[in-house]
């Protein structure tokens, strides 16, 4: 009997679903001098003629025997029969190509070349030298992020060889980069020929197509099969947009030999997946893998509408799941599967004209505005690294997508701006349109908060003067997930000042224990125990406007002992700075340690500090190359600042560590960010924060400008208490104020879960339940950003008789003269109001 070892001198293609009247031989390497086969039901499944036929409905084992020489060996398979599949869908394109593009669609970009204005003509000319190179090259490299390894492959192409795991390493996947660099090379080598007919490129393809199809597999690893496995997807892909492109120039004979090639080492061991609704993204792609391939053989190889039909409701439930899963792997596997889903849409439509997948609600808004809100900002291109991710994405693909089919403004600016040089953006943008860039776009709306992913966005724009922070607290607790809930980054002019270690260091030590542990976050540590639940987390609080904005993040639940509470509130005023507010209760008497993570230069008192440097409470200051910012830290409670490493993980760079060394029931941290370019000065200038009768008040001065704020430091303590100072008095979780410094003219306020504001003895605002707003005063007119969780009945002061709109539409109003207050009626919900004189 085989063993499941890893390296196996006898192979059998995997088979585990056939529909009834299916006929299969099983491909068995190497050559066997007789396969015998015998089933435990055969009303279900008939051996006849070295063949399996599937007879009816059920699913058996069946015990392969393969005689070698002197020697037998035994295979046993679970096989399912299915009944016999209709088909959902029928070809609109039955010719070729019709996968990457059908004839029309050649001869619209063909004319957009022969234009001398088009600005992505040299985009085609690097793409045909590419295509050239390809052509005469004698072998290519593939190296490992992960690993010193790397392979030179010489041409034509053979099955690699088994290797042995690099060290800290099982089931190493060499044969991903390996099956994507060939999936690369046919698709480049394949739109070439179709856009120049020159034969050397489909020469170059067939070679790679009559290669692969002498491979005895297409997974890596003979014992799992195709599971968890994605060579078997890019090498399916890639010899789908290989046959497809070049489909005319083959004889019958090697039409023959290819199209059995993808549906007996392609499509037979995914079928492994049929059924399987898993959103991982290998699970994502190998799904994609199984469409793409069966659409290109489906009018010439039977029984395949079970492929088909199994892949397409996969897809359409991942993505109807993906508008409210919890989940998500970070932008890099976000990445890795929509682009495989967004192919397998753009292809489904194409060939059968189904476009419900290519035009679903998830790629017009949710999904292009995670990656553009967690960009950074400045002049690059790159994206909060939070779970296994990097800073730099290729997501050139899936914004050529998003602007060409979804018609997305911002995609169109995105790629001018970073992909205008890119050769393979001439395959992909489609159509042409208008950039608008995401400030234009957004307007006001630049911060946003992902909540049932628990991920939220806080910035003042994207540009070079602009700051980003970037925050999470998540309930998915995927592979790809780190112990890292109420964690954020921070990038300012560019530069990411607060740092994440992005992708894991899978080789167990020190490295793993800091890329995936609570200890590489910036977040806190019990003692030196840090979260011990992916997952976890939660966004419990929000409200998002122009100029007050607000998240809440609950991790009590990632830790699994010592802790009633953990809290971390994330305020932005005025979009020039940040307030961490976190609020623990319990954890016994540990010792907690908050941390905050760089690989930028630290300065205190205009002194570089290193690790094993005395660090006071002074203003520490992160410097970037254009970005810096100024942390401050606040407590009522002792607490104790060091600059630290982490013993054997130290290139991932230094920690800030606040330390509360003493215990109490209560404890409470508030962390004040002041981001900046270097040529320029902080915008607000801090001269007070206090805590006070379960509040933190911080007093600022904003340019001309007076800021106050209040936050409520317990939840239950707010209640029904009036907070009353000076000329102030408020009835609210959180409350922000700001005037003129020296007029104290109202430039704008904000209430927070709050009921009541009252300012130099005029109320500005009274509600009967409590309400989230804000309002900012312009020159003609008030505008207000109001959230309401209920029915509520409010107030609101206006000195004239106003004229109302609410989220663009007139609104009719009561006017209270005497009071000079404006009465409304409102239904739970959020509403944008804009206030002014009626004449």
């Amino acid at each position: 009997m085989i063993k499941n070892n890893k390296k196996q001198d006898v192979e059998l293609t995997d088979i585990n679903t056939l529909e009834v009247g299916e006929e299969t031989r099983f491909s068995i390497y190497p050559s066997p001098e007789m396969v015998n086969a015998i089933v435990e039901d055969e009303d279900i499944l008939k051996w006849e003629g070295n063949k399996l036929i599937a007879i009816t409905q059920g699913e058996t084992k069946v015990r392969i025997e393969v005689h070698l020489k002197e020697q037998k060996i035994q295979f046993v398979k679970n096989i399912k029969v299915l009944p016999p599949v209709k088909a959902i869908f029928s070809l609109k394109e039955t010719s070729h190509p019709r996968l990457l593009f059908n004839k029309h669609e050649l001869e619209k970009m063909k004319r957009y070349l022969n234009n001398e204005d088009f600005w992505l003509k040299d985009n085609w000319t690097k793409l045909e030298n590419i295509a050239d190179n390809f052509s005469n090259e004698e072998s290519f490299v593939i190296k490992y992020a992960t690993t010193p390894y790397e392979l030179e492959i010489p041409l034509p192409i053979t099955q690699l060889a088994y290797m042995g795991d690099p060290p800290g390493f099982d089931d190493y996947p060499y044969w991903t980069m390996y099956s994507r660099a060939i999936e690369k090379r046919i698709k480049i080598l394949s739109i070439a020929y179709l856009m120049t007919q020159k034969s050397k490129y489909a020469n170059i393809v067939k070679e790679y197509l009559l290669a692969l199809s002498t491979f005895t597999r297409w997974y890596e690893f003979p014992y799992r099969n195709a599971e968890g496995n994605l060579s078997n997807a890019h090498f399916t892909l890639g010899a789908a947009v290989g046959f497809d492109s070049i489909y005319n120039t083959l004889s019958s004979s090697e039409r023959l030999i290819i199209s059995e090639a993808i549906r007996d080492k392609g499509l037979k061991p995914l079928a492994i997946d049929i059924g399987n609704f898993d959103p991982h993204n290998i699970i994502a792609s190998k799904q994609v893998a199984m469409l793409v391939g069966s659409l290109t053989i489906a009018d010439k190889v039977p029984f395949l509408n079970k492929y088909i039909n199994s892949s397409y409701e996969y897809l359409k439930t991942y993505l109807d799941k993906r508008l409210t899963t919890t989940e998500t792997e970070g932008l890099l596997y976000t990445n890795v599967a929509a682009r495989h889903i967004i192919l397998a849409a753009d292809v489904l439509n194409r060939v059968t004209g189904e476009g419900s997948l290519i035009h679903h609600e998830y790629f017009k808004e949710q999904l292009p505005e995670q990656f553009i809100y967690f960009m950074g900002t400045g002049e690059k291109n790159s994206f909060a690294n939070l779970s296994d991710s990097f800073y730099k994405l290729d997501l050139m693909y899936l914004m050529a997508v998003f602007a060409s089919t979804n018609n997305y403004p911002v995609g169109y600016w995105y790629l001018q701006k970073y992909e205008n040089e890119n050769p393979e953006l001439i395959i992909h943008l489609k159509n042409q349109g208008t950039a608008v860039s995401p400030d234009e776009f957004y307007k006001k709306n630049k911060s946003k908060v992902f909540s049932k992913i628990g991920w939220a966005s806080l910035r003042s724009g994207w540009g070079k003067d602009d700051h980003f922070l970037g925050f999470t607290s998540s309930a998915s607790n995927r592979g790809h997930n780190h112990f890292d809930q109420n964690n954020f980054v921070l990038n300012v002019g560019g530069d990411w000042l607060l740092i994440n270690p992005g992708y894991q260091d899978y080789v167990p030590g020190p490295g793993n224990d800091f890329t995936t542990g609570t200890v590489g976050h910036n977040c806190m540590l019990i003692g030196e125990m840090g979260q011990t639940k992916r997952g976890g987390g939660k966004i419990s609080a929000q409200f998002i406007s122009a100029t007050y904005s607000y998240v809440e993040g609950d991790a009590t639940k990632s830790y699994d002992v010592y802790l009633d509470l953990w809290k971390r509130k994330v305020l932005f005023i005025d979009q020039a700075f940040y307030l961490i507010i976190d609020r623990v209760v319990g954890a016994e008497e540990h010792p907690l340690n908050f941390l905050f993570h760089t690989q930028s230069k630290l300065f205190q008192n205009g002194k570089e500090i290193k690790v094993g440097t005395d660090v006071s409470n002074d203003i520490l200051t992160f410097k970037g190359e254009t970005g810096q910012v100024d942390f401050k830290s606040f407590s009522p409670q002792e607490t104790i600042i060091t600059l630290e490493e982490y013993a054997g993980a130290e290139k991932y760079g230094p920690y800030v560590n606040i330390n509360f060394p003493q215990y109490q029931p209560k404890r409470n941290l508030v962390t004040l960010l002041l981001p900046y370019r270097k040529e320029q000065l902080p915008k607000i200038d801090v001269y007070s924060v206090v805590f006070n009768k379960g509040f933190v008040k911080l007093d600022y001065l904003y340019e001309d400008e007076v800021g106050i704020l209040y936050d409520a430091l317990d939840d239950e303590y707010y209640m029904d208490r009036t907070q009353k100072t000076n000329d102030l008095e408020f009835k609210a979780k959180q409350f922000h104020i700001r005037f003129d410094k020296e007029t104290e003219e109202l430039q704008s306020f904000a209430v927070i879960s709050g009921s009541e504001v009252i300012w130099k003895q005029r109320t500005l605002v009274a509600s009967n339940h409590p309400i989230s707003m804000t309002i900012v005063h312009e020159k003609t007119k008030m505008t207000c950003k109001l959230t309401l969780n209920e029915e509520t009945k409010l107030s609101i002061f206006y000195p004239d008789k106003p004229l109302v709109t609410i989220n663009g539409d007139l609104y009719e109003t009561r006017y209270n003269f005497t009071d000079s207050c404006l009465n409304l009626s409102l239904k739970k919900g959020n509403y944008e109001l804009e206030i002014e004189r009626e004449f």
